[in-house]
């Protein structure tokens, strides 16, 4: 008698690691104490490298699962605008990121297609002057992502994956002196391939 051949399955908790790259851009207005409002606009792009951890849950071809990374970013960027007839320029650093998502996905024995959503935080920073005052300034933000990726199983406990996110606007962008109000929008894009080992 021939032993049947086991059915390859997504469920179960894996931890990998992750290189990507990460481009962003941005404008909108702000209004400086003492120099009056203006528009901004700016870009920056990096390197992002981490690690995550997760868990899923395979029904007939479903798979249900939930995500966590942790990201530092090789990169950074500059913006600038007027504040009334005061020009700022500005360097610009994203610290770090990480997610905290739902996934699900749709099967073919090894090959698994995936959307994914949740959460997103990290930390952002800027630096440069106004005026000839020096200024270096950080802040923490949560805001949401949303994704697509496709994984692969080369063997019974490695994935291989290759994913998308898009990161929305910071809830809390870093303060210039003498008070920054700030609108607009920043987009934030991250492009990515994993390893996972499945337990």
């Amino acid at each position: 008698m021939v032993a049947p051949v086991p059915v390859f399955t997504w469920t179960g908790f894996y931890i990998g690691g992750n290189i990507g790259y990460l481009w962003a851009d941005g404008s909108g207005g702000a209004s400086i104490d003492g120099y009056g409002s203006g528009m901004w606009a700016g870009s920056g792009n990096g390197f992002t490298y981490g690690a995550q951890v997760g868990y899923n849950y395979q029904v007939d071809a479903w798979v249900f699962g939930i995500e966590a990374d942790i990201q530092g970013v090789a990169g950074s960027g500059s913006y600038g605008g007027i504040a009334g007839s005061t020009w700022y320029g500005n360097n610009w650093d994203s610290d770090y990121f990480g997610t905290i998502r739902g996934r699900v996905g749709y099967a073919w024995d090894r090959v698994l297609v995936y959307g994914t959503a949740g959460a997103a935080y990290g930390q952002t920073s800027v630096s440069g002057s106004i005026n000839g005052v020096a200024y270096d300034s950080s802040a923490d933000y949560w805001t949401w992502t949303v994704g697509a990726g496709v994984e692969y199983a080369f063997a019974d406990n490695w994935t291989v994956k290759g994913e998308y996110l898009y990161l929305g606007d910071p809830d809390t962008k870093p303060q210039l002196p003498g008070g920054f109000d700030n609108w607009g929008h920043i987009n934030t894009n991250v492009v990515r391939l994993g390893v996972n080992y499945k337990f």
